[in-house]
């Protein structure tokens, strides 16, 4: 009998030290799991940061660089217009004189035109890096802006001019446009939708901007109420719809 009790509690003994040894192992097995996650996780933690920081950085660098660009166009305009100045309080003493020569008067005025163009032009791309800066984020790669459409009816012909914006700075973008038209004739009221406009060299190749205009003939005995523009470019089409405003002249 006592010898059973000894081998119970023989037993009972080797028993829990399994147990204790298990608990021991799944312990340390538990303990080393959650090191690895935490391991892992940090390094998960520590590339996404990194990788935020360089996107960061390197967005810092663009806006930076196109607010010095800004600067630069700045102060060479106000230049250009201190030259500008200049040249027209010059060209105002000379016409005091009564021997001056008309032909340096139209050499000088020749001058201030090409300064106004210079002008003209710095102003535009000072306008367009300030599109980029501070204009809301726009995924389209084009824009259609200032609108102008004029209408003469002696010669049904339809004056146009339009601005092409380009959303990504230095991209050069190569496409096409069409124009469309809503009305109805005026003989007998008859409705119509989107019809085309035939155009000639309506192909287009630019960075940055591009201003459009010319002229096209319409037909005649038309009334137009709306005026469309498709700009067809890297395989998309966008759109433009000017409602029936057009200047008749």
């Amino acid at each position: 009998m006592s010898n059973k009790i000894l081998k119970n509690n023989n037993f009972s003994i080797v028993s829990k030290k399994t147990i204790k040894t298990k608990f021991v192992i799944i312990f340390i097995l538990v303990i080393l799991a959650s090191l690895i996650f935490i391991y892992f996780s940090n390094n998960f933690l520590i590339n996404n940061l990194k990788s935020s920081y360089s996107r960061n950085y390197i967005l810092n660098n663009q806006v930076n660089e196109i607010k010095n660009i800004l600067e630069k166009k700045d102060q060479y305009i106000k230049k250009l217009e201190d030259d500008k100045k200049e040249i027209t309080e010059k060209f105002n003493q000379y016409v005091d004189f009564v021997k001056f020569k008309i032909a340096t008067a139209e050499e000088i005025q020749l001058k201030l035109f090409e300064k106004d163009e210079k002008i003209l032009e710095l102003n535009r791309d000072l306008n367009y890096y300030k599109f980029l800066l501070y204009g809301e984020k726009n995924n389209e790669l084009i824009s259609i802006s200032e609108v102008k459409m004029s209408i003469l009816k002696k010669n049904s012909t339809l004056n146009y001019s339009f601005l092409l914006l380009s959303n990504k700075s230095k991209k050069q973008i190569r496409g096409n446009y069409e124009f469309y038209f809503d009305g109805f004739t005026k003989e007998n009221n008859k409705l119509i939708e989107k019809k085309k406009i035939n155009l000639k060299n309506n192909s287009m190749s630019f960075k940055n901007y591009l201003k459009v205009d010319g002229a096209v003939k319409i037909p005649i005995g038309v009334e137009i109420t709306a005026f469309y523009i498709d700009v067809k470019c890297n395989g998309k089409v966008y759109n433009y719809k000017h409602v029936y405003n057009l200047k008749l002249e």
